[in-house]
């Protein structure tokens, strides 16, 4: 979430309605756009990532849709 807020600008409400596809294609747009080669991404920078993320990254679509359930 701190990524689609801090860098995307993206609601709350806009992250957790998003598919991780979409965050992902939007992330890399990002990235593009502001000139960020994928290729500074390190794979010890990705571990950590993965790492600090695995519980959201692991949701199946049944545990998003309960999520968006119980969102108001």
């Amino acid at each position: 979430m701190e990524i689609s807020g801090g860098v995307l600008g993206w609601s709350e409400c806009q992250f957790w309605n998003a598919s991780p596809q979409y965050f992902y294609a939007s992330l890399d747009g990002w990235m593009e756009k502001n000139g960020v080669k994928k290729n500074d991404l390190t794979p010890e920078i990705y571990q950590d990532f993965k790492q600090e993320y695995a519980a959201e990254l692991s949701l199946t679509d049944d545990d998003l849709a309960r999520i968006r359930a119980s969102k108001p």
